[in-house]
């Protein structure tokens, strides 16, 4: 009887890690489903596999550039899974876009590897502290993205109880929700618990590499930097984002050692308490308790420009430390040098 482990994120709780170790497996015990398209990343071709074009996110559609190339790829995807997966007993697929998916699409994935013979399924949902949440997120957003609305506090979600009850619908008794918390961790590695899972689930021992870290955080003055400067961006397109990247890599070269990103402390508090029902739901139905927000500093609600300014949700550095840094990055580029005058 066949068995698929679904992997479905959720985002920002070790995705890639487990992405990058599945991929890296050669394990020959499961099989570990990919695009087998170089220039499109799993992740997104799953995410979008079961969305209408209009509704793909901005991050997927940057790997679709019209809603043929997106029917494309779905045929192709399903010609690939029969040629290199139609005999496999053991399979796993792996998006933290797939934990967003509605209740219908997530019906449809079900009934698709039904008719290829998959009957067994485990279903995988790592979760992470509201809060914590939200500062990654913005942070990861703002390397290559300059708007800030999805960020104002009163209109920021991170869905937990809804994606943990559309999946547990469509697969009663199959889902597993854990907490992104190295405490909570076997080994306190999201890699080594995801193995764990994996084992007990196909009844084997299942081997995944170790990985290096993915998606490591951007320091504070990097941030504004970029920030500043993809303003001027004329417009966002693959290229663009990779120039973004390689100008935040070079800022982190020039300063390697900066303050880590804090939200201010009434922002904290009040993505704390949007979420707290889903907290408590959480709690209740999988003893998950994340440790709830202690703040320091003021803590009352402010009025917010909407969209909300960087500057108004992170607390921001010195504006001489970014004006420094900037200044570095273009003599770098100008000099080669990476020399700073003061």
């Amino acid at each position: 009887m066949k068995t698929l482990v679904i992997h479905i994120g959720s985002a920002k709780a070790g995705s890639s890690s487990i992405q990058q170790a599945l991929a890296a497996s050669t394990d020959s015990d499961f099989d570990y489903i990919q695009s087998h398209d170089s220039a499109l990343p799993t992740h997104a071709l799953l995410g979008a596999l079961y969305l209408p074009y209009e509704r793909l996110p901005g991050w997927i559609r940057l790997n679709f550039p019209t809603a043929e190339s997106l029917q494309t790829a779905r045929t192709e995807f399903w010609k690939a899974f029969d040629t290199h997966h139609g005999d496999s007993m053991r399979l796993v697929i792996s998006s933290e876009a797939l934990a967003e998916l509605p209740q219908e699409a997530i019906a449809q994935l079900r009934a698709d590897f039904e008719r290829r013979g998959v009957w067994t399924f485990h279903v995988f949902f790592y979760v992470r502290d509201p809060v914590d949440f939200h500062r990654s997120l913005l942070q990861e957003h703002m390397k290559h993205d300059t708007r800030t609305e999805w960020f104002h506090p009163a209109r920021f979600r991170y869905p937990i109880k809804a994606a943990a009850l559309n999946w547990r619908s469509v697969f009663p008794g199959a889902l597993s929700v854990a907490a992104f918390d190295r405490a909570a961790l076997h080994g306190g590695c999201v890699v080594a618990d995801f193995r764990q899972r994996l084992s007990r689930a196909f009844g084997i021992e299942a081997a995944l590499p170790e990985v290096a870290r993915q998606n490591e955080s951007i320091g504070l003055i990097s941030l504004f930097c970029l920030h500043s400067v993809l303003r001027y961006r004329p417009e966002r397109s693959p290229e663009s984002v990779r120039r973004g990247f390689a100008l935040m890599r070079e800022l982190e070269r020039l300063a390697p050692a900066q303050p880590p990103i804090r939200l201010h402390p009434h922002i904290a508090r009040a993505v704390a308490r949007r979420h707290a029902e889903d907290l408590e739901w959480l709690a209740a139905e999988y003893g998950i308790r994340f440790t709830a927000w202690q703040g320091d500093g003021d803590a009352t609600p402010r009025m917010l420009s909407d969209p909300p300014r960087l500057a108004e949700l992170v607390v921001p550095p010195h504006p001489r430390a970014v004006i420094q840094l900037l200044g570095r990055a273009m003599a770098s580029k100008i000099f080669g040098s990476s020399s700073d005058a003061g």
